[in-house]
């Protein structure tokens, strides 16, 4: 009778260990669908106001930028969670994520629809942007991808003053005309093109006291004049730098809007590392500015087009879309792919475009 009762006792107390278990997971679970409810909800509504610099706006304008960047890795959360949850009983959590997570994992499903992809029509214009990791991307591996696709203007970021002697000879032959800003941190830029610039290019920094460079040149494209920037935008490390990034978009757009205004453009193309995803909040004044910018990957790539990170740990990870090409005015983009590898920590973007007709 004794051995039989201390049997009965450890399985009691093995029950109600399960019992806490899935009383945990099932916590947990309510737990995570509220956050997650929420901080994707936060990241579509928050109207982000540029001109608000105080620290507590920078945060959350970081909070919905973070939820517009990791939509889909919290889809894939919200799956592992979906199958705990069905481990420990939780039916009604276990339904909730799973269609969450079918929402936002089936947000980059679509992108590999077969109708997406290039329209098979021609191009009038084919742009490389490409990001150099404080000049790390290996030259030879670059121009190899640049013989492969030849496209007619190249813009880099991260341009380190070790390469432009390098740059100046490697792109000279194709390109016969250039602009090189390079620093020695990660803010240098050079943009190459096979057509020439309608007068000067211009290296501003805006009106918001930034100090990062963009490079706006005006190109002679068969007789049209098209308007192309090489951006690069501060990571959002920090509060402060999330400040300045929104700032430093805003003023991207207003110049946008200003350049449309003189009525001298008939297609613009502003590209590079914005350090956001096209979606989010941050670029919302982009794609609302004059000339009805689109993002050419969102509308004719396939696939999720991720462009980091390609190298070290977190490229282990699923990558995400920072690095995009805008285009507006008259141009429409009609092919938008993902180079290889070239050394830095970003994939190169190729764009086609055309005018609209």
């Amino acid at each position: 009778m004794m051995k039989e009762d201390a049997v009965g006792g450890r399985r009691a107390r093995k029950v109600r260990g399960r019992g806490r278990v899935a009383v945990l997971v099932w916590a947990l679970s309510w737990l995570v669908i509220v956050g997650s409810i929420g901080g994707v909800v936060f990241g579509m509504v928050w109207a982000d106001d540029p001109s608000d610099t105080s620290r507590v706006s920078g945060a959350l304008a970081w909070v919905a930028l973070m939820g517009a960047v990791f939509r889909f890795h919290l889809g894939l959360g919200l799956l592992v969670m979906c199958a705990a949850a069905v481990l420990a009983r939780a039916r009604m959590a276990a339904v909730v994520m799973g269609l969450m997570a079918v929402v936002l994992l089936g947000e980059r499903g679509v992108m590999y629809s077969p109708w997406r992809g290039d329209t098979g029509v021609g191009r009038d214009l084919r742009v490389m942007s490409v990001n150099l990791l404080y000049g790390r991307g290996d030259p030879d591996r670059l121009m190899a991808q640049i013989e492969d696709e030849d496209p007619d203007v190249v813009l880099i970021q991260e341009f380190t003053p070790d390469l432009e002697g390098r740059f100046a000879e490697m792109m000279g032959e194709r390109y016969g005309y250039s602009v090189m800003r390079a620093r020695t941190d990660a803010f240098g830029v050079a943009v190459f093109s096979r057509y020439g610039f309608v007068g000067e290019p211009e290296v501003w920094r805006g009106d918001h006291g930034g100090f990062v460079p963009i490079v706006e040149c005006m190109l002679d494209v068969e007789g049209r004049k098209v308007g192309v920037w090489d951006v690069h935008v501060v990571p959002p490390t920090s509060i402060g730098w999330v400040i300045e990034q929104r700032s430093h978009i805003a003023a991207i757009a207003e110049r946008v809007d200003a350049r449309f205004a003189r009525g001298d453009l008939d297609g613009i193309v502003v590209g590079g590392d914005f350090n956001a995803v096209s979606g989010s909040n941050h670029v919302r004044e982009i794609r609302a500015s004059a000339g009805g910018l689109v993002e050419a990957h969102a509308v004719v790539g396939v696939g999720a087009g991720s462009t980091w990170a390609a190298r070290g740990k977190r490229s282990w990870f699923p990558g995400i879309r920072i690095d995009n090409v805008f285009v507006g005015g008259g141009l429409v983009p009609v092919r938008s792919v993902v180079g290889e590898g070239i050394g830095s920590d970003h994939y190169p973007v190729v764009v086609d475009v055309r005018f609209y007709e």
